[in-house]
């Protein structure tokens, strides 16, 4: 939680000092971003897990260092995890979720070559990720029941409360008047595992969203 918090400080540090270094930046710094997902989990020891659906939505701050570059802290709600297949006791399978619930706080770094020169441009962005896990479920299904716990029943995989990645994406902005609307494809890659043992699995997801700064 301290680690988050200081992320934090230091990306509002950075934007207010930014920002004040374009002042005539005609697009509004703060945005809301809503989008889908799809999950998994990866890594050494994740690749039976298969994919899962979930949601993306945030904020953001913009503060221009350029017309091109800008730095864009965020802070998002996002869903993650996968599917795997568990051993019952007694003989048998059955299909295991494993629910995550992050909020995440990434620092990007957002370049814009063509900005300026017509309503329509590209933008790519990437930068760290860091995340605390608000939420944490598994859920197995047997039969025509479903069997929900949280994650700390599971004391023999341990779930991290802190996941570092990285991001990159890209996708194309409308700009007119006083607000710009962003279609955006994002690659979100975890660094470290999600577990506190010696399993290495990591969290991996790719998301569409709709970005508009106002």
């Amino acid at each position: 939680m301290r680690l988050l918090a200081r992320l934090l400080d230091v990306a509002l540090a950075l934007w207010l000092g930014v920002i004040r270094l374009d002042a005539q930046e005609p697009n509004a710094p703060v945005g809301v971003q809503i989008g889908y997902s799809r999950a998994d989990l990866g890594g050494p020891d994740g690749q039976a897990l298969a994919g899962r659906q979930g949601a993306f939505a945030g904020v953001y701050l913009t503060g221009h260092v350029r017309h091109w570059l800008a730095v864009q802290p965020e802070l998002n709600f996002t869903l993650k995890g996968g599917r795997t297949v568990a051993q019952l006791q007694g003989g048998g399978t059955a299909p295991l979720d494993i629910e995550l619930a992050y909020l995440q706080a990434p620092l990007m770094l957002r370049f814009s070559a063509l900005e300026g020169r017509g309503r329509i441009h590209p933008v790519v962005f990437g930068g760290p990720a860091p995340a605390l896990r608000i939420g944490c479920d598994l859920e197995l299904a047997l039969d025509d029941q479903q069997l929900r716990a949280p994650c700390d029943a599971a004391s023999s995989f341990p779930f991290r409360r802190i996941d570092l990645g990285v991001v990159i994406g890209g996708g194309l902005q409308f700009d007119w008047a006083q607000t710009a609307l962003a279609v955006e494809a994002r690659y979100d890659l975890g660094v470290s595992s999600i577990f506190g043992s010696d399993a290495d699995v990591r969290n991996r997801a790719f998301a569409v969203l709709l970005a508009l700064n106002f």
